[in-house]
């Protein structure tokens, strides 16, 4: 359990992510995690709260009772799932905006950040010193809308974000999922035997290594502002042709040989 709570670091997560839980642990470790990280899923490490996603009174009662235990000033960010799935059904990114991204609501509750992303298993987390956004997110790549996602996606954090000091966040990605096109599209140019190489040396169980977590995030802590407005992917680094308009600065990746993050137009695969 991450006891400290700092002024106006109180972090409210709200998903399921794998990914989140393990960037949360990397940052705890480093002592950079300020506050809690409250999630949908059970983890030792941090505190356990039930929540509906699919149901906006319930999101908001779960706000409510936070200020009402900590108070206005504790609660910094929080964090949506809004692409979270339960029996098929998903309340779509447009939809959870229209309804949480509400003005007086907003300015009642004093936020600091409201964060909404879509697709599956998204989170993310704050550290009010670096004044990083960290998002973890998968299957973000699928060709069906592909740069697009990540176009929105940028576009929505730097609208939603009310405190100038947190405009151009660092955003974490995986150019690779496992059951989507981008493995097909991986198969058909690399091969099988290439694409489960890749994956045994990237991913547990179809989502990046801790390993790949650690070296990413110690280094965007070492430079934080090297890494702003940048997408960094955690799972190696992996672009496909068939994606040129991505293969830019903006996308950035762990290469090991060299123990940096670098452009990924530097190796595309």
């Amino acid at each position: 359990m991450i006891e400290r709570i700092d002024r106006n670091d109180l972090v409210v997560g709200v998903g399921n992510s794998k990914i989140a839980q393990s960037i949360a642990s990397v940052l705890a470790e480093q002592d950079k995690l300020h506050g809690k990280l409250i999630t949908t899923s059970h983890q030792k490490s941090h505190e356990f709260m039930n929540l509906d996603i699919l149901n906006i009174d319930s999101i908001k009662k779960f706000i409510d009772n936070y200020l009402e235990k900590y108070g206005k000033q504790k609660l910094n960010s929080v964090f949506l799932n809004s692409g979270f799935m339960n029996k098929g059904k998903s309340l779509g990114r447009h939809n959870v905006i229209k309804k949480i991204n509400d003005k007086d609501y907003q300015v009642n509750l004093h936020f600091n950040n409201i964060i909404l992303l879509e697709r599956l298993s998204m989170a993310g987390i704050i550290d009010n010193n670096t004044k990083v956004i960290y998002n973890a997110s998968i299957q973000i790549f699928d060709s069906k809308e592909g740069y697009e996602d990540y176009a929105y996606m940028k576009k929505l954090v730097s609208e939603l974000i009310i405190n100038d000091d947190h405009r151009n966040p660092t955003i974490l990605c995986l150019s690779l999922v496992k059951g989507t096109t981008m493995e097909s599209l991986f198969k058909e140019e690399k091969g099988e035997d290439s694409f489960n190489e890749f994956i045994s040396k990237n991913m547990e169980d179809g989502q990046p290594s801790l390993g790949n977590i650690n070296n990413v995030v110690t280094k965007i802590l070492e430079d934080p502002q090297g890494t702003k407005g940048k997408f960094v992917l955690l799972d190696g680094g992996i672009l496909m042709k068939n994606n040129p308009e991505i293969i830019n600065d903006d996308f950035l990746f762990y290469d090991k040989e060299k123990d940096a993050l670098i452009p990924c137009n530097k190796n595309l695969y």
